[in-house]
């Protein structure tokens, strides 16, 4: 009886959660269904799951319609760099505030779990005063720079670094290591998985990032993805095949990533106590 309730038990948990996902992916079955789909297509009643013409030229022309290559490519660059740069600052960061006593460490790191609680919001109008004041708006810099660090990753990161040995790191001293070396060669080693979750998080918060790029630049050819497919959806709003084909586009790299580094993120989740 009791081996009849934990079957049933699980049964019912499998289920909920299989519908659970099912729910979830309907948004982007729709999304991949309409960027096949010609124009007539797109709002039949009942819905066409399965293009009855099935037309890839929306791939094609959403590239010549608006510059999508472009889009692309600026997105590609500011969440790469800005994912490199939280990987190598909040690293370093976090190998400072776990493992290196100097005064004020305890203040600094309060102020860095302050930053978190802040709305990102509210910090964009000085944000931006700062960036006009350096002069780089409308710039690549501008929408680089402000993210090179996160709070996020140096509590992570952290986090991670105080559960390596400290005898392990002088033994490596006595054996004539500098700290570089410890740093490359030992600690980054040990927290592989941590950061390929920062890495996925950190890009793909980037690559989806809206409201920042739109206010820091204007010209089309600094536009990243979200902002270019939003100024598309106004020029061209009833064309929604095009806007899905373009919405596939930008998806994949993201999906790319995470297939990539499934198993390092979910051993990143496990070690830093994210999961659950």
């Amino acid at each position: 009886m009791a081996l009849t309730t934990r079957l049933m038990r699980r049964f019912l948990l499998y289920l909920v959660i299989t519908t659970g996902a099912l729910i979830m992916l309907l948004p982007l079955v729709w999304m991949v269904s309409t960027s096949l789909k010609p124009p007539e297509e797109v709002f039949t009643y009942p819905i066409r799951w399965i293009p009855e013409n099935i037309r890839w030229m929306n791939f094609v022309d959403v590239f010549t319609v608006i510059p999508l290559a472009r889009y692309f490519f600026n997105s590609i660059l500011v969440s790469t760099t800005v994912m490199v740069g939280n990987l190598f600052f909040c690293t370093l960061a976090g190998l400072s505030l776990a493992k290196y006593n100097y005064p004020g460490k305890d203040i600094i790191f309060v102020l860095v779990l302050g930053t978190m609680m802040i709305p990102v919001q509210m910090i964009f109008l000085p944000l931006f005063l700062v960036v006009k004041v350096l002069g780089l708006v409308n710039t690549y810099g501008a929408l680089i720079l402000p993210n090179i660090i996160n709070p996020m990753g140096v509590f992570l990161m952290r986090q991670m670094i105080m559960d390596v040995p400290q005898d392990l790191m002088d033994s490596a001293r006595i054996d004539g290591a500098s700290e570089w070396t410890i740093y490359w060669k030992m600690i980054l080693p040990i927290i592989k998985p941590p950061m390929a979750a920062l890495a996925i998080f950190i890009f793909v918060w980037t690559w989806n990032a809206f409201l920042w790029p739109m206010i820091s630049t204007s010209s089309k050819e600094l536009f990243t993805l979200p902002v270019g497919l939003s100024a598309f959806q106004d020029m061209y709003g009833t064309q929604y095949n095009l806007l899905m084909a373009g919405m596939v586009v930008s998806t994949a790299p993201i999906v790319t990533l995470f297939l990539f580094l499934q198993k390092q993120f979910i051993k990143g989740l496990t070690f830093s106590g994210l999961k659950g």
